[in-house]
C-alpha cells in the first residue's frame, strides 16, 4: 500500500498495483475506496477482461447496503450517470452510454462500471476510467472500440482528481438512490444513450434484435421490434449487447 487518507467520510487506500481493485474492496468495510495505480487482472461484467494499465483511474467503492434497502443492482446505471455528468464537465463532447455499464465516446468505450455484492450488508462499485493510459498497448485489439481522454482532450485529469469528483458525486446519489431509487434516476439515464440504436442482445442461447429505446423502471433493456411493438428484456439474463451497424 503508497496511502491511507480521508476523503470526507471515505478512507481511500491507495497502492502501486493490484490484481483488481473489487477484489481486494470486498474485504473492506462501507465507505472504503480501494485505488491503484496499476491492475493486472482487471475484469468486466462476466469476468471479461479489462485491461488497465498506468495512467487511468481504477478504483472500487464499498457501499452499505442497509437492511431495508430494495434491489441494488440498476446501481451500474446511476454510476453511468454521474460519470457521464463529471465528464461532460471537462468538457468531454459525443459521450454516452451503453447499457449496462459502459461509456463511449462515439463508438469508443472510455469507462466502465463492475458491480458485485460480497455480503448482504455492502456492495461493491468498480470504476474505470481510461485517462492518459493506452489500452491498445497492452492488447492490440482493443485500437478500434477502446479510447483515453487523452484521445478527445487537450487537458486531462489526474486520477486523484477525478478520483475525488466522483466519491462527491457518488454519496450525494447513493443518498437519494436509497431513498428515491431508480426512479428517480431513470428518465435522466434514457437521455443519455445518445439516440436509438439498432442492438443484438445475446439472452441465454439465442440472440435478440431490436431497436434499444432505453430501460424500464427496474433497469431493463426496452427494444423496438419492426412491427413498432416494444418489449422488455430481462436484463439478468443478457449475456452480452452488441450495437449493429447501419448499412
Amino acid at each position: 500500500m503508497i496511502a491511507t487518507r480521508e476523503f470526507g467520510r471515505w478512507t481511500i487506500e491507495e497502492f502501486a498495483e493490484l490484481d483488481s481493485t473489487n477484489t481486494l474492496a470486498s474485504t473492506r468495510p462501507a465507505w472504503t475506496v480501494v485505488r491503484a495505480a496499476d491492475q493486472t487482472a482487471g475484469r468486466g461484467r462476466h469476468d471479461r477482461v479489462w485491461v488497465s494499465g498506468v495512467g487511468g483511474l481504477w478504483m472500487s467503492l464499498v457501499l452499505p447496503v442497509p437492511a431495508d434497502a430494495g434491489a441494488v443492482e440498476t446501481l451500474p446505471l446511476v454510476t453511468g450517470l454521474v460519470l457521464c455528468g463529471i465528464l461532460q464537465s471537462l468538457p468531454l463532447g459525443g459521450l454516452r452510454l451503453r447499457w449496462p455499464n459502459d461509456l463511449l465516446v462515439g463508438d469508443r468505450k472510455v469507462a466502465g462500471v463492475l458491480l458485485e455484492r460480497p455480503a448482504p450488508d455492502r456492495v461493491v462499485v468498480g470504476i474505470g476510467v481510461n485517462l492518459k493510459n493506452s489500452p491498445a498497448e497492452r492488447d492490440a485489439g482493443l485500437e478500434p472500440v477502446a479510447a483515453s481522454l487523452k484521445n478527445f482532450l487537450k487537458v486531462v485529469p489526474e486520477p486523484e482528481q477525478l478520483c475525488e469528483a466522483v466519491l462527491q458525486g457518488m454519496e450525494a446519489a447513493y443518498g437519494q438512490y436509497l431513498q428515491e431509487g431508480f426512479a428517480a434516476f431513470r428518465d435522466r439515464i434514457n437521455r443519455c444513450w445518445d439516440g436509438e440504436r439498432s442492438v443484438a442482445l445475446v439472452v441465454d442461447k439465442e440472440t435478440v434484435e431490436g431497436i434499444f429505446v432505453g430501460v424500464d423502471e427496474a433497469g431493463n433493456p426496452c427494444l423496438r421490434d419492426a412491427d413498432g411493438t416494444t418489449r422488455i428484456i430481462s436484463g439478468p439474463l443478457v449475456w452480452q449487447l452488441k450495437e449493429l451497424k447501419s448499412d
